[in-house]
């Protein structure tokens, strides 16, 4: 069983990208619609990849991915964000994200995405 964390504070998010994971019988899956309260979780439990959102209140995402990577530096994250701006690319990569997936989500990109990463199978 694989335990994926999704992270965005747009709470129809979370459960569109729940959705589409509960189609996989091998994925548990942990929402937040608050990155605060989802670092958290991360840094007591067993997590094998994590779904964020970048541009989210009080801990954006480039920030949680620093602290994510700072506790648990072999941790797959894949980043979001509706501004796909080079600068965020660059500072995701700068710490480590495993993949980067513009908004409006497209889930057969991510299902690909999530595939080659081992997550789920064929």
């Amino acid at each position: 069983m694989k335990n994926v964390v999704l992270i965005d504070d747009e709470i129809e998010m979370t459960n569109l990208i729940e959705k589409f994971f509960k189609r996989f019988n091998e994925i548990k899956i942990s929402k937040f619609n608050d990155s605060v309260k989802g670092l958290s979780f991360i840094k007591l439990h067993t997590v094998d990849l994590v779904v964020t959102d970048i541009t989210m209140p009080k801990l954006d995402g480039i920030e949680l991915l620093r602290e994510i990577k700072g506790v648990k530096p072999n941790l797959h994250v894949i980043m979001m964000t509706a501004e796909a701006s080079l600068n965020r690319v660059l500072k995701s990569h700068k710490y480590n994200a495993h993949d980067f997936i513009t908004k409006p989500i497209d889930l057969l990109e991510l299902e690909k995405k999530v595939k080659k990463m081992g997550f789920i199978k064929n």
